[in-house]
């Protein structure tokens, strides 16, 4: 999977989705790629033979383009939403992520964050999320004052 924390966008094959589904550059995705991008989501197929409309990588998609404070549709939302629930009883799904109760803590605050885009037409909430690098960073810079 290529994760690289324990949120739904932070792993590789949510940012490959976003970029099958015609985003050129993910850090500055502009509301008018949103719709073309969740819309050839919604009707394809992963490599794997799912929708990726069902899948956790639209449900990072979601996550990620809310978080870039744009507004999704709703219907979008909610689907992904359903991934997210679903997600939180599925052992398989749990196990591939490197800290199950951290997974399951952002499923709850990602759950809490789609429900409250829902309340307010879809509209995102802009929130810094910290890169790789910057999350490596902070390990580096950790192991070198040890």
């Amino acid at each position: 999977m290529g994760a690289w924390g324990e949120e739904s966008c932070s792993n590789d094959s949510c940012w490959d989705a976003l970029c099958f589904g015609g985003i050129e550059e993910i850090h500055e995705i502009t509301q008018e790629e949103v719709k073309p991008c969740l819309d050839k989501l919604d009707t394809e197929k992963t490599s794997y033979g799912a929708f990726y409309g069902e899948s956790e990588d639209f449900l990072g998609c979601v996550i990620w383009i809310l978080r870039q404070g744009l507004v999704v549709e709703v219907k979008y939302i909610e689907k992904a939403k359903a991934v997210a629930e679903k997600c939180l009883t599925d052992e398989e799904s749990l196990s591939r992520w490197c800290s199950k109760t951290a997974r399951l803590e952002h499923l709850n605050k990602e759950i809490r964050e789609m429900q409250s885009a829902i309340e307010n037409d879809g509209q995102g909430i802009k929130e810094h999320i910290p890169s790789l690098f910057e999350k490596l960073g902070g390990c580096l810079g950790a192991s070198d004052n040890a």
